[in-house]
């Protein structure tokens, strides 16, 4: 009977070591893991410091006198490469960096980006600056994969009608031109 109980306590014992073994792992791979998240947070806070200084820099260098000018956005590269897609009739493809395309524009023409940011839907706000940058709508159409110019007319009436409190698409863009 003794023996039998030193066979199953070695039993209990072996087991209990196993599992003490592999509780210490998994606590030192979530350690490991913490730690991993602590350095890569650190990094992102480091390269975000960097980023916030450089924009002090380059904004102490933007004076009032010298700002962006739609000239400036007109020649901006991610402009050019629009003009490229439209002059092989193309639709502009769905990776295009929209957001860095909208980070200039602010700094362009800041009200004109205000205003249309806080009322028009994406598809409005990209149809919207497009016709801005002298794109015609039938250019428009097509680079934003547009399927009817029915639809295209309905986008520019809601652009104007958010915008300009007018409900018709024939004078949106007179109406944009005044916007900087």
């Amino acid at each position: 009977f003794l023996e039998k109980q030193k066979q199953q306590l070695a039993v209990q014992k072996k087991k209990f070591l196993k599992m003490q073994v592999e509780y210490d792992k998994k606590k030192k791979e979530i350690k490991t893991i913490k730690q991993g998240d602590l350095n890569a947070i650190e990094q992102m806070e480091k390269e975000l410091q960097n980023l916030k200084t450089e924009l002090q820099k380059v904004k102490a260098r933007v004076s009032p006198e010298n700002t962006f000018s739609e000239k400036d956005l007109q020649d901006c590269g991610l402009v050019c490469n629009i003009k490229e897609y439209i002059r092989n009739r193309e639709s502009i493809p769905e990776t295009f960096d929209w957001y860095g395309l909208f980070s200039y524009v602010s700094y362009c023409l800041p009200d004109f980006y205000k205003r249309m940011r806080l009322r028009l839907t994406d598809i409005e706000m990209k149809a919207c600056l497009l016709l801005r940058l002298h794109i015609s709508s039938y250019n428009v159409q097509i680079a934003l994969g547009i399927k009817s110019t029915q639809q295209m007319s309905n986008i520019r009436r809601n652009i104007n009608v958010k915008l300009f409190n007018e409900s018709t698409a024939k004078t949106l863009e007179r109406n944009l031109y005044t916007l900087y």
